[in-house]
Parts: structure tokens; C-alpha cells; sequence
């Protein structure tokens, strides 16, 4: 695309940011200058990013949606984030990607749940957050491609949640060009940099009876088993996964102690399973 088609889209889009990505575009049109590169790279290292694991599971009365805890910025990272927020009163959001994004998307999602509602006179559930959440993205796709491509401005979320008039729980999640995807016969998803790692648990041990405590423990296992492969994944028998449920309760906040407790449970198994001599050494020094 040369720079006069893309200034013809980007004004009969309406974008507000039309002159910003214009002249980026000029200037990438142009070629990529040491100036250019230098700013990109600097941009790109500013940015702080969730590389996470996110999951969400159905079970019998409800989802579930676990975070492990991990935000990295260039080589440093800290392993106090959140990452799984309410929407409402029955729905919740994670995401991975660049948290500033994962930020605003969050922010736009409730805001405009919040005029709909108003505006309808009842609340808005799971489903129609979903078609909210699908025409956010596809429209911050169109307006913000060129921060995207420069400075990897994007991020992938997820929504869960019950839906008090089918009586029964939603799991929905999006790609980063807007791609709207609904969970199929396994009631579960999991995104993020340790996300195919996880699913693997997931799609073994995932069963449509499964009751809540069945439904804490695969969630921490699951993220149990992709940070031990992916380092943007934090431990989460160091760092306890953050979880909440979503049903016909409301939401529910599971104790960080009890899935810390879970995920040292689920270590302890792997030490004896391996024999490892020196982690047996441990556990029975532990108690």
C-alpha cells in the first residue's frame, strides 16, 4: 500500500490518529533509516508486556479464568500482575500481549458495556460483552495496524462468564485482528506465551462433570506444567496463580493460599514421580 491509498483509508475510516501513523507511513515509505530503526527498537523495548498463561475453563455451575502472575519488560520481569479482571458481575477478562493495550481494552469494554446498558435499560451478559469485545478489536485493527506492525501493540484476550438467563457459563476468545472464537466440545482455552503448553493438560484432563474444586486444581496444574517450560510463565508453586470463578453466585475470588497449596501438591507429585534426589531432600526437610 502506497502513501496516498493509505491516507484515503485512514480518512474515510475517520481515525483519530490519522497525521501520527501518516507520517510514520511516510517515513517507513521511504525505507528504514538508522533513525527510523533506532526509534522502533526503542519503542519496542519501552513496552511492557504480559507474555503469560491465561486459562479458562467450564464446569458443572460455572468458568473458571487463572493468571499466572509474571510481567516482563526487556530482561526484567516482576511476578505480582494481575491478569484476570471483572467485567460486570458475572464476566471476566484476561489477556496477553502488551499490557498498555491490555489495559485500554479492558477500559474500553466496560465503559461501552456501560453506555449499551444504560441506553437498553438492562444489563448486558457474556454473549453481547463478546460481540462488544469482537467490533472493539476489529476496529482497533483497522485504526492501529501501523503500531501494531512497529511497536508489537497488540494483545489476545479472553472472555468467561455465566449467563443468568441460559443458566449456564460462556467462554469466548479473540485473535488479535478481531477472529471471534467460541470453546467447542472441550469446555476450554488457554492463550498466552505458555498457552500450548497448557492446552495440552487441558484438552487431556478437561471433563464436562467436573465440579469446582476438580475445576481449581486442572487450572493450576495447567499453568503448573507450561511454566515449567515457558520462562515468561511464573512458577506458580512460588507465585500463586490468581483465580476467580464466574456463577450464578457472582464472582469468587479462590484463596492465593490455597492454589499456592495446590501447586506445591502437584510439585511434590513430579519430585516423587522423577525421584528426585535432592527435591526429596527438601520435602522432608519441609515437613
Amino acid at each position: 500500500m502506497d502513501v496516498d491509498s493509505a491516507q484515503t483509508l485512514l480518512s474515510r475510516s475517520g481515525i483519530s490518529r490519522n497525521n501520527l501513523i501518516l507520517s510514520s507511513l511516510q517515513k517507513f515509505s521511504q525505507g528504514p533509516t538508522p533513525e527510523l530503526r533506532t526509534q522502533v527498537s526503542s519503542g519496542r523495548k519501552g513496552l511492557r508486556k504480559s507474555g503469560t498463561t491465561i486459562v479458562a475453563i467450564r464446569y458443572v455451575n460455572g468458568v473458571l479464568m487463572a493468571g499466572d502472575r509474571r510481567m516482563s519488560n526487556g530482561y526484567s520481569h516482576d511476578d505480582e500482575a494481575i491478569k484476570v479482571h471483572p467485567v460486570g458481575y458475572f464476566s471476566l477478562y484476561g489477556a496477553a500481549g502488551t499490557v498498555s493495550y491490555i489495559q485500554e481494552l479492558l477500559e474500553t469494554l466496560r465503559n461501552t458495556t456501560e453506555t449499551f446498558e444504560r441506553l437498553v435499560g438492562e444489563p448486558i451478559f457474556i454473549d453481547g460483552q463478546a460481540e462488544i469485545m469482537k467490533n472493539i478489536m476489529r476496529e482497533n485493527a483497522k485504526e492501529l495496524a501501523f503500531l501494531n506492525l512497529l511497536l508489537e501493540y497488540s494483545s489476545s484476550p479472553v472472555l468467561a462468564g455465566w449467563d443468568p438467563e441460559n443458566g449456564s457459563g460462556d467462554i469466548f476468545y479473540f485473535d488479535e485482528s478481531g477472529g471471534f472464537y467460541e470453546t467447542g466440545s472441550v469446555g476450554a482455552v488457554a492463550i498466552g506465551s505458555g498457552g500450548d503448553y497448557a492446552r495440552v493438560v487441558l484438552e487431556e484432563r478437561w471433563r464436562n462433570d467436573m465440579n469446582l474444586q476438580e475445576a481449581i486444581w486442572l487450572v493450576v496444574r495447567a499453568i503448573f506444567r507450561a511454566a515449567g517450560i515457558d520462562l515468561f510463565t511464573a512458577p506458580p508453586q512460588q507465585h500463586p496463580v490468581f483465580i476467580c470463578s464466574a456463577s450464578a453466585m457472582g464472582l469468587r475470588i479462590v484463596e492465593p493460599t490455597k492454589a499456592l497449596k495446590i501447586a506445591r501438591s502437584i510439585e511434590r507429585e513430579d519430585v516423587l514421580r522423577r525421584k528426585d534426589r535432592e527435591k526429596l531432600v527438601f520435602y522432608k526437610e519441609e515437613g
